[in-house]
């Protein structure tokens, strides 16, 4: 399954308890595009009716069914580069 970081982890969790967002909302993890040329996404969401729900290290995670094998063992990291941060999926 998918992983995360602490530090990704300690923002996902402080974005989700905002005022204002809905318990409804997830994270999302997918792909766009092909599958073998797409690039990871990451956002907030609610679930869909193609979509997987899981609870991983407290955090709500919501994926597409079509996209659960690609994202197996990877592990959502937050980064700060050149004075940009941002998550990242590896």
């Amino acid at each position: 399954m998918v992983s995360f970081t602490e530090t990704a982890k300690k923002k996902i969790l402080e974005a989700l308890s905002q005022p204002g967002i809905s318990e409804s909302y997830a994270l999302r993890l997918g792909l766009s595009g092909g599958a073998c040329a797409g690039k990871y996404i990451i956002g907030f969401d609610q679930k869909a009716a193609d979509d997987d729900k899981y609870f991983i290290d407290g955090i709500p995670v919501i994926i597409a069914k079509k996209h659960l094998m690609y994202l197996m063992g990877k592990k959502v990291d937050y980064k700060t580069e050149n004075n940009e941060s941002f998550f990242g999926i590896e």
